[in-house]
């Protein structure tokens, strides 16, 4: 059985890439965060992907799904968004990148400190 991982962003270019490139993982994309909470209800996620266009759904993430981790997602990284970001439970943040490697390295580093933890 595949690991799940929740997608959680608008920019359907990226999201598309994201999805093609995490082919070893059950991935699932959410355009809103209405459709996030929706899916995370359903459970079984062990990732969540969030674009920074929605920082402000990592308190409820953190709170109400207190088990999954979470990376954050950017195109226009700060010094002050990635302290908000992890300090609101991001395990990561990083640019969105469309170099394959980038992206399944960093999901695949994010898993396996889920499986140790």
């Amino acid at each position: 059985m595949k690991r799940r991982i929740l997608i959680m962003d608008s920019e359907r270019r990226w999201t598309k890439f994201a999805s093609e490139r995490l082919d070893n993982y059950d991935v699932t994309v959410a355009a809103t965060p209405d459709e996030a909470f929706a899916q995370l209800d359903n459970d079984g996620y062990e990732l969540v992907i969030a674009s920074s266009r929605f920082m402000d759904t990592l308190p409820t993430i953190r709170e109400s799904y207190a088990d999954k981790r979470v990376v954050v997602v950017t195109i226009n990284p700060s010094v002050e968004e990635a302290r908000d970001a992890l300090k609101n439970g991001a395990l990561r943040y990083f640019v969105k990148s469309f170099k394959p490697y980038d992206l399944v390295d960093r999901v695949n580093e994010v898993i396996q400190l889920k499986s140790v933890v």
